[in-house]
Parts: structure tokens; C-alpha cells; sequence
């Protein structure tokens, strides 16, 4: 019994396709978008990054997440022209900053204004 085991196991083994190219470091094309928490303790406006299926409360945790990224991967944001007032990244200093930082990493940020 156990030889045929082992035999089904070697057989399972060697007909299991090998990727030849790891999908592990492809590049990503992600979109992030910027989410205002509806209800909150605290009555400044609080908000979350969404970047693919990962959420960010900050943008230090949103630097690391860049940074986690592959080299060659692009983030699109389209923040929208509704400005209810402390959003982070909204000013041209701190989404400069922001842009810099996924350069660093290999990563293309991309903003498309709204109008």
C-alpha cells in the first residue's frame, strides 16, 4: 500500500506544470482609489487607500505597499474633483512626494485630473 502511494504521489509530481516564468514578479497594473469612512468617532473625515484587493490608513502604509510592489508595476488614480477638505495626497507637495517615492521602487504612478 504504501509503495503505491509513493507512486501516485511521484506520478502527481511529475505531471504538475512548472510555470516558466514566476508570476510572483510581474508587473501589476493597479487602480487606487481614496474612500471616506462613512461614520466615525472622531469628527475629522477619515479615509483608506484601495489599491487592488489591499486597503492603506495612512500614507506611510500606502509607501509600503509600493514598496512591496514589483518593479515595472503602474498605479492609476483618478481622484475626482470633489474636495471635502483633508484628504491625503490632495495637495501637488505631498502627491510630488508620493510620486518620488514609487519611482524609487520601480513603480509608475499616474494621475488622471478630473475636470
Amino acid at each position: 500500500m504504501r509503495t503505491i502511494v509513493l507512486t501516485l504521489f511521484a506520478i502527481v509530481v511529475a505531471a504538475t506544470p512548472v510555470p516558466a516564468e514566476s508570476s510572483i514578479n510581474k508587473p501589476l497594473t493597479l487602480t487606487m482609489s481614496l474612500i471616506r469612512y462613512a461614520y466615525t468617532a472622531s469628527t475629522k473625515h477619515e479615509f483608506v487607500f484601495v489599491m487592488g484587493n489591499m486597503a492603506y490608513r495612512t500614507v506611510a502604509e500606502l509607501e509600503k505597499g509600493v514598496e512591496r510592489l514589483p518593479r515595472g508595476s503602474k498605479i492609476t488614480w483618478a481622484p475626482g474633483c470633489i474636495i471635502r477638505g483633508g484628504e491625503p495626497l490632495s495637495t501637488g507637495p505631498e502627491r510630488t512626494k508620493f510620486r518620488d517615492h514609487c519611482e524609487a521602487n520601480g513603480v509608475i504612478f499616474s494621475v488622471i485630473p478630473s475636470g
